[in-house]
């Protein structure tokens, strides 16, 4: 780890905000599932498949970035990426409880997508870069995380 860079706040552009601000709202919808999940949910073994797949690959990738953020030493990411991975491993938690959350579900998906549709508007038209990665490795991630929202969606639509 490179211990000369120091903490700091990156200048976010507008579509920096906006992928946050959707994403928050994302969270609050994923609150919604995980602490009656915590509350009053059984364990049991989910019969959810594909699904619990997808989201424990979203999940674990979204692990992986917490080094990405220490390395990067950015305030705003930092909080941000741990409390994305707590929305979706509360999330894998909740899926295995017997609490009804397919409305609240749907809704943490679809503001995940939208939030990533303007990652990729965000990256095309911005600088943004993370220290040596492509831009293409950066678009392959995201893209990775909105066919996984979609394949959600459309589940749960089903």
């Amino acid at each position: 780890m490179d211990n000369s860079k120091k903490w700091h706040i990156s200048d976010w552009s507008i579509l920096g905000w906006v992928e946050t601000i959707l994403k928050i709202i994302a969270f609050i919808f994923a609150g919604m599932i995980i602490f009656p999940a915590i509350q009053f949910g059984n364990i049991q073994i989910p019969s959810l498949g594909l699904f619990l797949i997808i989201q424990i690959l979203l999940s674990l990738g979204l692990f992986v970035a917490i080094f990405d953020r220490l390395k990067e030493k950015e305030i705003i990411a930092m909080v941000f990426i741990i409390v994305n991975n707590l929305a979706h491993w509360g999330i894998v938690y909740s899926l295995f409880t017997q609490v009804n959350h397919s409305l609240y579900l749907l809704l943490f998906f679809v503001f995940m997508l939208v939030g990533d549709l303007v990652k990729i508007i965000f990256i095309k038209t911005t600088n943004f870069t993370v220290r040596d990665l492509p831009k293409s490795a950066l678009y392959g991630l995201t893209i990775f995380y909105i066919i996984g929202y979609s394949i959600q969606i459309f589940i749960l639509l089903l």
